[in-house]
């Protein structure tokens, strides 16, 4: 099985949990958010700042951290805060199968 494949089962065994869940994925820390209707992902590390270098939307200077975040057009967001730690928050929509928002709020 692929990295992407287990990593990916494990996101989902995370949305079978309780309504907020922690868990390590490839070695780092992923953070899950859960309501009937949508579940949302916290992703910290290494693999938030590859997916944000790897992002094609501007970045804009965030007002919440004074960072650096980019967001598309499905809410999926990235954010390079002062100190160097990069997160990635994404959501998912049971009801539209679309990525949406992910928990991550000023």
């Amino acid at each position: 099985m692929s990295r992407s494949a287990l990593a990916l089962s494990a996101l989902l065994a995370l949305s079978a949990g309780p309504p907020a869940a922690s868990q390590e994925v490839d070695g780092l820390p992923v953070y899950a958010r859960f309501s009937p209707t949508e579940v949302g992902f916290i992703v910290s590390g290494p693999h938030a700042r590859q997916i944000f270098d790897a992002m094609t939307t501007p970045h804009s200077q965030d007002p919440c951290t004074g960072g650096w975040t980019k967001q598309d057009a499905s809410g999926f967001n990235c954010t390079v805060h002062p100190d160097g730690e990069t997160q990635c928050s994404f959501g998912y929509n049971y009801a539209t199968q679309r990525l949406t928002h992910g928990p991550l709020t000023c």
